[in-house]
Parts: C-alpha cells; sequence; structure tokens
C-alpha cells in the first residue's frame, strides 16, 4: 500500500485527476509520523510502503545481509565506510572493474566544499583529499588569448572567503580515497559485479530458518537478502527503477520515483574530454612582447583557452581545471551546445584540423591533442548535462526492507554551481544521524569493528551488531525521508534560479517566481544554500 504526505498529493495532481472509489488507497501524511485515510483515521506513517506479491523464487536461500549498496561512487563508498565502520555487514556492487579506474569521459574534477567536507571530516579523510587535490585559495587561472591580449593570469574568483577551503579533487582520486576507506572499514567492496534484478517474496536464510523476503540477483550469480537498501547507482538507477514497477505492479503511485526535471539554460550542453599532457607550452602573442612566447603550464594550476573569433557554432574554449595528482591525466573539457561545429567531426584529421585553426596560441596542436587521442574524441559519445531534478520519494520500505536513494539517484545537477558529489556525501551524513537517532544503528559499534575487513563484516548472517528492528529503521526512512526530498527540492530550484541568472536574464523572466519558491523551500527544508560561485564545470 502507498502512503503519501499531502505535499506529494499535491505535486502528483492535476486539474484533470479523477476521484473515485480507488482513492480509498490514497494516505495523506501528517506532520507527525500518523497519516490520514480520507476520514478513516490514522494507519501508518509517512515512508512508502509496498506490499511483497506472490514472486516467490523456486531458487536457494539468499545470504542475508545488513546493507546492500548499489553503485561504487562517490555516494557509495562513502556510505559502505559509514556503515561497516558501525559493525554492519555491507556489500557494495559496482559495474567497473575497479574503484580507480580512470575513464576519459569521466574524468571530472570535484570541487568539494564545506558540505562535502561534513564527511570527509567526520571519517578523518580531509586531510588525504587536500593532500592530493588543490585548495581553492592555492591556485592561479590563465587565460591564454589568440591575440595581441596575450596570456593573463589571476587569483580565480572562486577564492573568496566563504569558498577558500573547498578543493579541487579529481574523480578518480576521490574514489580511490573512499574505497581505501571502505575497505579498512570492513566493507565488501564487488567491482565488476552488476546488479541484475530485485525479487519479492523470494527465500531468505535467517539463521537456521528460510523466510519470504527480498532478493537482490548480482551478475557473478550471488543472491543477497539485504535489511537496507542503498541505491547510489546515479540518473539511471536500476534501485529507482524497481521501486517504481513495483509501484506499479501494486497499483500505487510510481510518479514518485519520476524525476522532476526544471528547465535550465545549461541542461541537454554536451561534453567531451580531451586527454592532455600534464604539462605543455601555450604562446604568448601579447604585442607588448618583442615576439611570442611560450609558457609552460603547470597541472596544479588552471588555463583556459579560448578560440579565434569565429561564426557563434564554431567558437570553442578549453578548460583545464587544477590536478595536483600526478598519477591522473590530465584533460581539457569541451562544452558545447548539441548545434555545435564540432560535434559534427568525424574523423581525427578534421578534429585536428579544426583545433589547428582555432588555437593559434597553440604553436603545434599535435603537442597537445596526439592522433590517438583525436581519433578517440570523435569516436566517443558526448555527455550530456542533467537538468536539475529531484525525486519526490527518497526512501521506501518494501516487505520489511528499506530501501534509500542517494546522490544521482536521488537529485541531480548540471555542474553549474558542483554540488553534485556535495549533496551526495551529504546524504550519507544525513542517512547516518537519522539511522542513528532512530535508534536502527547503534551510535558506538564503530569503535569494535572499524578495520576488521571484509571477511569480518561477511561473517554476519542476519547477526552481528545488525540493524535494529523493523520499527526502528521505519522510522529512520521516515525521518530521512522528512529531510532529504524537501532538500533536494529546494536545491535543485536553487540550481536553476541561479544558472539562469548567471546564463540568461531573459530566461529569468519567464520563470519570475522561482526565486521565492527556491528560498521558500530551502527555510522549510533546513538546507543551507550552496555558495554562488562554488564551482563550474570549466574555468574562465
Amino acid at each position: 500500500m502507498t502512503l503519501l504526505t499531502v505535499n506529494e498529493f499535491l505535486d502528483l495532481r492535476r486539474p484533470d485527476m479523477a476521484i473515485n472509489s480507488a482513492i480509498g488507497l490514497l494516505l495523506l501524511g501528517s506532520t507527525s509520523s500518523s497519516a490520514v485515510r480520507l476520514g478513516l483515521g490514522p494507519f501508518a506513517s509517512r515512508v512508502v510502503r509496498l506490499g511483497v506479491g506472490p514472486y516467490a523464487s523456486a531458487s536457494a536461500p539468499s545470504q542475508r545481509v545488513d546493507v546492500l549498496i548499489a553503485g561504487g561512487g562517490p555516494a557509495g563508498l562513502a556510505a559502505a565506510t559509514s556503515l561497516a565502520a558501525a559493525g554492519l555487514a555491507v556489500t557494495v556492487v559496482e559495474r567497473r572493474p575497479n574503484a580507480a579506474s580512470f575513464e576519459t569521459q569521466r574524468a571530472y574534477l570535484y570541487l568539494l566544499d564545506r558540505r562535502g567536507q561534513q564527511w570527509t571530516d567526520l571519517y578523518n579523510q580531509t586531510a588525504a583529499v587536500r593532500d592530493r587535490g588543490v585548495s581553492n585559495d592555492g591556485y592561479t587561472i590563465t587565460r591564454a588569448y589568440p591575440d595581441k591580449r596575450g596570456a593573463v593570469t589571476s587569483v580565480p574568483e572562486l577564492a573568496v572567503e566563504s569558498t577558500r577551503a573547498a578543493i579541487w579533487v579529481p574523480r578518480t582520486t576521490l574514489l580511490d580515497i573512499l574505497s581505501n576507506a571502505a575497505a579498512e572499514a570492513g566493507a565488501d567492496l564487488r567491482f565488476g559485479v552488476t546488479l541484475e534484478s530485485f525479487e519479492r517474496g523470494s527465500a531468505v536464510r535467517v539463521g537456521g530458518a528460510v523466510e519470504d523476503g527480498i532478493c537482490a540477483v548480482l551478475g557473478d550469480g550471488t543472491r543477497l537478502a539485504p535489511r537496507l537498501v542503498l541505491g547510489c547507482d546515479g540518473l539511471d538507477s536500476r534501485v529507482r527503477a524497481t521501486l517504481r514497477e513495483w509501484a506499479v505492479a501494486d497499483g500505487g503511485f510510481p510518479a514518485l520515483f519520476d524525476p522532476v526535471k526544471l528547465p535550465s539554460p545549461s541542461s541537454g550542453l554536451q561534453y567531451k574530454m580531451l586527454l592532455v599532457p600534464s604539462n605543455f607550452s601555450v604562446l604568448n602573442l601579447s604585442t607588448s612582447l618583442v615576439q611570442p612566447t611560450p609558457i609552460q603550464t603547470e597541472s596544479a594550476s588552471a588555463y583556459t583557452v579560448p578560440s579565434v573569433t569565429m561564426a557563434r557554432n564554431e567558437r570553442l574554449r578549453l578548460g583545464l581545471l587544477p590536478s595536483r595528482d600526478a598519477s591522473v591525466p590530465r584533460t581539457a573539457n569541451v562544452i558545447k551546445p548539441a548545434s555545435h561545429a564540432i560535434w559534427q567531426l568525424r574523423t581525427p584529421e578534421a578534429l585536428l584540423d579544426f583545433l589547428g585553426r582555432s588555437f593559434p596560441q597553440m604553436e603545434d596542436i599535435r603537442e597537445l591533442v596526439s592522433p590517438e587521442e583525436a581519433a578517440a574524441f570523435v569516436g566517443s559519445r558526448a555527455g550530456r548535462f542533467p537538468a536539475p531534478q529531484y525525486v519526490r520519494r527518497v526512501a521506501a520500505s518494501v516487505g520489511g526492507t528499506g530501501f534509500v536513494l542517494l546522490g544521482d539517484a536521488a537529485h541531480a545537477f548540471p555542474p553549474d554551481l558542483g554540488q553534485g558529489v556535495n549533496s551526495a556525501l551529504e546524504d550519507v551524513v544525513v542517512l547516518i544521524q537519522t539511522l542513528q537517532s532512530s535508534g536502527a544503528l547503534p551510535i558506538s559499534a564503530g569503535a569494535a569493528t572499524r578495520g576488521q575487513g571484509a571477511a569480518g563484516a561477511a561473517s554476519v548472517d542476519g547477526g552481528g551488531l545488525g540493524l535494529a528492528d523493523d520499527e526502528a529503521l521505519a522510522r529512520a526512512l521516515d525521518k530521512y525521508q522528512a529531510e532529504r526530498a524537501p532538500a533536494a527540492k529546494a536545491l535543485a530550484h536553487i540550481v536553476q534560479v541561479r544558472s539562469t541568472r548567471v546564463a540568461s536574464a531573459s530566461l529569468a523572466a519567464r520563470h519570475p517566481n522561482s526565486c521565492g519558491r527556491a528560498a521558500n523551500l530551502c527555510r522549510r527544508s533546513r538546507h543551507r544554500a550552496p555558495d554562488a560561485r562554488s564551482g563550474p564545470c570549466a574555468p574562465g
């Protein structure tokens, strides 16, 4: 049976929505843990509860684990660290071959601000991130123009007091740090393994008994029966899709699990990364010099390289963010609308010719972009910036198993304000706090099991310290839903408004109520707004 809060009902309603006898399935949640069933009295909590249908499997009983985490990105690995350190049997499933595998087209740099550092501070990882990253007030940005303006170096506007402690860190580096922390805490990290499906009414072994429950089927044939499932598996979350399918099957409200997407100027922009040398030279073409002078770049500094004046759909700018980690290849960001000429190039030779004509400040474009990299660039598919979006339901209970959505599975933003990774890590902090305050997670358990290793964690079979009873877990899901769903909605509106202000006054005029709505949401959710200049996707 699906339960709705009053706000969810108002979000879902439509002017032509038919209200008939089926409305008896609808429960409207109050501000307390009870709900009103249209005059039939209080019946249940605010958390979505989906029934377990007759889907029993004839397969062998599944192994009980405390927590299954789908996705080994920042949210998944941070959550694994926190929960394993608290004594739970935690399994992480990630399709990538290892945590720190380098992918050119996912070679993002994160700007870890004070919200993300809440988690790194709690688990003593901030120093490791700072050692391998670049402080926001510790680098310069050089604009290498293609004309007489030459090369101009300055301190970036980002380095203001409110964001001074933020850290630029490559995605690969952060994942390496987080995976090491999770493994040390005792999480069972399964890389190269996919989450194939969930089954309801499956046989679950608990101690010596077998009972019905939720089973996760993994790509390696393993069958796990978790008490808590964390969907940290991104925009196209399989966990979220499964919850939606079950809501449809139960006659519930699948739209609660559909992302609500907001218009934004940067939504739909396409991007690719060019793999470039860590250090390369660019010409200073300033007329104040006797002749063009080469400048040797440094990986810990930022650079923006604009092209010569061309047709609007041919103008280009390469952006290189600061990166201190010498083990991580450097990339130049190419971010343009789908109509741009660079996306129409089909051969490496065409790309190199286009770049050579665009950037006279690069004496030899082939020293920056090799023929092999040019081939990889034109042969890869461009990524797209997502619209600011959020999901109305981020916590659910299915047959006694808790489901929680974190990170991009619950909310996603274009990288205008650099809020993706920070919101994901904040999700983890709030989840741990709600589990502890609800009595579902032992507060003092971490010291007893920290460093126990995956073997120690995997020995738990429905026992060990474990999660508390179903009632305590339900209270935690209630609290998480009450805090994170409004926060995600508020932040999506804030990102939308600030992106609009920066990119287009005319678009802002078409959404006159957005600012007030976002501010109200922010106040109601007790969510601290992000700093206005806490991180673009590329410098300049």
